[in-house]
């Protein structure tokens, strides 16, 4: 009975008050209490073991007295017990706080100037689409300009052989434009260069290119066309101009505008698209010596 109560009483530094884990820190404490739990088991006549197994536990048991010895920590199985918290700083808790805002603050920030980023490189792009269409667009008439005219050509002659197409190109010329802009004046004179302009591209296909080459004078390039479909197409803007364009801009009784066409198509001897244009200005030229208005 006092042995069985001397083990139920231990001491309150080394047991919980629910018989949880029980934390030795003190060696001499450890010592002390291997020592009494030896005695125990003798009073009770209980065989002590000798063999290489308590050896063994022996030595287990000497392991642990040591590293109580040495501050360490002896732990018995038992229910365990959470320890509680450690108040927060509110100091501490205080700055986490403000760099936690801080960092909130500067992904804010990130997040509006990369959308600001997006928004000036996307407006940045419309203009220099917008640019690069007014390098290659008449103002005054919105139709492609000289230097699209040249471009379009060269991509049609970078094709290889086998895949190039007939096509055949017009050289076009107002007759005596300057002497409409001088009695008329060059506001009247832009008025008609654009009603020709717009009455051309309405009779053209969509797969052809009429292009103000420079002054009153305009290209026209007619893909998948003989020379024949092509002079068939002058002849029917020619009349368009002839029948229309006077009475497009101005009520003046009597007034007449004419145009001159020249035509050249496309052949396998050529080695630059320039070619095709001067054999078309050099058939214009010739149509002009003949009286024009054909």
């Amino acid at each position: 009975q006092g042995n069985t109560d001397h083990r139920g009483q231990g001491d309150p530094a080394t047991r919980g008050s629910h018989g949880g884990i029980r934390v030795v820190t003190d060696g001499a404490q450890l010592g002390q209490r291997e020592g009494q739990q030896r005695h125990d088991r003798a009073q009770q006549h209980e065989p002590v073991q000798e063999g290489p197994g308590a050896q063994g536990a022996e030595g287990e048991r000497r392991q642990d007295a040591r590293c109580g010895e040495d501050g360490g920590l002896a732990i018995e199985p038992g229910p365990l017990l959470i320890e509680q918290p450690q108040p927060l700083d509110p100091v501490e808790v205080a700055a986490r706080l403000q760099v936690a805002a801080r960092i909130a603050g500067l992904t804010s920030r990130l997040r509006r100037e990369a959308e600001a980023l997006r928004t000036a490189n996307a407006a940045l792009e419309g203009a220099n689409k917008r640019l690069a269409e007014m390098a290659l667009t008449d103002s005054l008439t919105g139709l492609p300009n000289r230097r699209h005219l040249l471009e379009r050509l060269r991509e049609a002659w970078a094709l290889p052989q086998s895949q190039k197409q007939d096509f055949a190109a017009l050289s076009v010329d107002l007759d005596h434009f300057k002497n409409y802009n001088d009695t008329y004046g060059h506001p009247a004179g832009d008025r008609l260069l654009r009603a020709v302009a717009a009455g051309w591209i309405s009779r053209l296909r969509e797969t052809d290119l009429l292009a103000r080459y420079g002054g009153e004078e305009f290209c026209i390039i007619l893909p998948d066309a003989t020379l024949e479909q092509a002079c068939a197409v002058a002849e029917r803007l020619r009349s368009d101009v002839e029948t229309q364009a006077g009475a497009a801009v101005r009520t003046t009784q009597g007034l007449k505008i004419t145009s001159s066409f020249g035509v050249a198509a496309f052949s396998t001897g050529m080695l630059d698209p320039a070619q095709l244009i001067d054999l078309a200005d050099q058939a214009l030229y010739t149509a002009k010596k003949s009286g024009r208005n054909c």
